[in-house]
């Protein structure tokens, strides 16, 4: 069975929607409509997806002139739970031997000099 070929032209058309001129045609859509589909749109919606990337690239462009430091300086001073405390001997003397090192820690009872 040979098969028909479509055709999309406009006399085609108007024969499948079984209308005979083109006055009848635009009979159909409302003023509303016609002024919608005939009205050229705006510079920004025509050039709207150009003018993304155009901006996306400005950006990107722009991060490598602006420079910021990898490294900030600052003063900082840490403060923890756990602060060194103080030690008040029991006994006066001097001390002749250190048995508590720098920066080790040391449990309540241990001798320290």
């Amino acid at each position: 069975m040979p098969q028909q070929e479509e055709s999309y032209s406009l006399d085609a058309m108007l024969e499948a929607a079984n209308i005979e001129s083109l006055d009848e045609a635009d009979r159909i859509y409302s003023h509303e409509v016609r002024e919608i589909i005939s009205s050229k749109p705006v510079w920004i919606v025509r050039n709207g997806i150009a003018m993304f990337f155009v901006i996306i690239g400005l950006l990107f462009t722009l991060t490598f002139f602006i420079q910021y430091p990898d490294i900030v300086k600052a003063p900082v001073k840490i403060v923890g739970d756990n602060l060194p405390k103080q030690i008040i001997s029991k006994s006066e003397g001097r001390i002749v031997y250190l048995y508590a090192l720098e920066n080790k820690k040391v449990i309540a009872g241990d001798v320290l000099a």
